[in-house]
C-alpha cells in the first residue's frame, strides 16, 4: 500500500510538472506576439483575410439554400389525374403520397382550381368560360427529400404504375442544372477552404522558420546541455497554434464587418422586390469549427516549419 501510494503521489507531482510545463511554454509563445506587434498583426491580418474567404462563401451557399426556399425553386413534380378519376380514386393517391416517407410535402390541386388559375394568370378567361367542360385535369404537386435527378427519376416511375394516374412529369434537365451546381458550390467550398488553410500553414511555417534561423545560437547551447527536439520545438507549435487561433477571429470579425456593410445595400436591393432577404452572420457552430480549423492549420504549419528547420541542428 506505501509503495502504491508514492507511486500515485509520484504520478500526480509528474503531472503537475507536466501542466505546468506547458502552460508557462503556451504564455511564453503569447508573449511573443507583444514583441514584434506590428509584424505579428499584419500576419495575423493577412491569414485572417485568407480565411475570411471561405468563410464568406460558405455564408453564400447558407444563404441561397435559403432563398431557394423562398421563392420555390426546389425542383416538383406533377402527377396528373385521369379526366375520369373518381374522388375515391384521388383519395387512394392521396394516401399513397402520405404513407411516402421521401416525400418532403405536396399538395393536391383540383380541376377548378387550375382553370382558375390558368385564366387569372393567361388573361383568356372569356375564351375558358366557353368551353363545354373543364378540360383540365386533377393533379397533385409534390416536392421530395432527396430532389436528386435520380431519385426524382425513380419517383415519377414509381407514381406511374399508381391506378387512375394518366402522366406524372418533372423538368429533368432543371432538376440536372440544380444538382450540378449545388454540388459545383459544395466542392469549390472545399477546394478554396483547403488551399487557404494550407496557405497559412504556410505563412506559419515560414514565420517559424525564420524564428528558429534568429534563435540558432540559443538552440544549439539547449541541445548541447540536454534538451530534446520536442521540447525546443514546444513553444513553436503554441506560437503557431495562437497565430492561427487569432487568425480565426480576425476573420470572423472581418466577415461580420464586411455583412454589415452588405446587409444595408442588399436590404434597400431586396426591398425592391418586397423581400427582407439578408446574410446572416456564422451560427456559433460554424464559429468553433472556423476557430478549430484555423488552430489546426496553425499547429500543422508550426509542425512542419519547426521540424524541418530544427532537424539540420
Amino acid at each position: 500500500m506505501k509503495g502504491l501510494s508514492l507511486y500515485q503521489a509520484g504520478t500526480n507531482i509528474f503531472m503537475a510538472n507536466w501542466i505546468l510545463q506547458h502552460w508557462f511554454t503556451f504564455w511564453q509563445a503569447f508573449g511573443k506576439l507583444f514583441k514584434t506587434p506590428l509584424s505579428s498583426f499584419l500576419t495575423i491580418l493577412a491569414m485572417g483575410a485568407s480565411l475570411c474567404l471561405p468563410a464568406g462563401l460558405y455564408l453564400i451557399l447558407q444563404s441561397l439554400g435559403s432563398l431557394q426556399g423562398v421563392v420555390h425553386t426546389n425542383p416538383q413534380i406533377s402527377i396528373f389525374m385521369n379526366p375520369q378519376a373518381s374522388s375515391s380514386d384521388i383519395g387512394q393517391v392521396n394516401q399513397l403520397l402520405s404513407q411516402n416517407t421521401e416525400i418532403k410535402q405536396y399538395r393536391f390541386i383540383p380541376k377548378s382550381e387550375a382553370i382558375q388559375s390558368l385564366a387569372k394568370s393567361s388573361g383568356i378567361s372569356n375564351l375558358l368560360a366557353g368551353l363545354p367542360s373543364n378540360p383540365l385535369p386533377d393533379a397533385f404537386v409534390v416536392y421530395l427529400k432527396n430532389s436528386s435527378p435520380e431519385n426524382m427519376a425513380q419517383f415519377k416511375k414509381l407514381a406511374k404504375s399508381w391506378a387512375s394516374v394518366d402522366s406524372v412529369r418533372f423538368d429533368a434537365t432543371w432538376v440536372r442544372r440544380l444538382h450540378a451546381l449545388l454540388m459545383l458550390g459544395q466542392n469549390f467550398f472545399v477546394l478554396i477552404s483547403s488551399l487557404l488553410g494550407l496557405t497559412v500553414a504556410v505563412v506559419i511555417g515560414n514565420t517559424i522558420r525564420l524564428q528558429i534561423a534568429t534563435r540558432h545560437d540559443e538552440i544549439e547551447i539547449s541541445l548541447l546541455i540536454g534538451a530534446t527536439r520536442r521540447f525546443i520545438r514546444r513553444p513553436f507549435l503554441y506560437f503557431g497554434l495562437i497565430q492561427g487561433l487569432l487568425a480565426g477571429l480576425a476573420a470572423w470579425g472581418m466577415l461580420s464587418i464586411c455583412l454589415l456593410i452588405a446587409n444595408t445595400d442588399i436590404a434597400a436591393f431586396s426591398s425592391t422586390y418586397g423581400s427582407t432577404f439578408s446574410i446572416h452572420n456564422l451560427p456559433s457552430v460554424a464559429v468553433g469549427t472556423l476557430l478549430i480549423c484555423s488552430s489546426f492549420f496553425g499547429w500543422l504549419g508550426a509542425l512542419i516549419g519547426s521540424s524541418s528547420a530544427i532537424k539540420n541542428f
